[in-house]
């Protein structure tokens, strides 16, 4: 609402299609968690990654994508950093770690309101 009030159109455009994505969900029967947003606010984030690139090759302004971006990731838990994930990870597992951990590992995580990239939670257990 405060973006339609200011008249801003590209932030009203970019939280119309979270919110459209949001009710896709839901008509799928998807239960709507922070999670289900959080996983649809980084697809888009990847797809305007995607365009963004795009832009870049054929020489075109990206500034539109990029103001794009910032907006969405003010809706998204601050992760740890490689290092504070690292940390946990020490703290649950200490030094057995194994992929095979990954589904256990990250539910233990998650339950402490923890937010990481799985990216790097993978590399992370498969490195010994």
């Amino acid at each position: 609402n405060r973006s339609r009030k200011a008249r801003d159109s590209q932030a009203v455009g970019i939280l119309s299609i979270t919110i459209s994505d949001i009710q896709a969900a839901e008509k799928r029967n998807v239960v709507i968690t922070d999670d289900v947003v959080i996983s649809l606010i980084k697809k888009q984030l990847e797809s305007l990654a995607e365009l963004q690139q795009a832009k870049k090759r054929v020489g075109r302004d990206i500034q539109e994508e990029e103001t794009a971006q910032q907006l969405l990731q003010t809706f998204l838990p601050q992760e740890l950093s490689r290092e504070q994930l690292e940390a946990e990870v020490s703290a649950l597992v200490g030094d057995k770690r194994d992929i095979k951990q990954m589904k256990q590992v990250s539910a233990d995580l998650k339950s402490k309101g923890l937010a990481f990239d799985n990216k790097i939670l993978a590399e992370i257990l498969k490195s010994s």
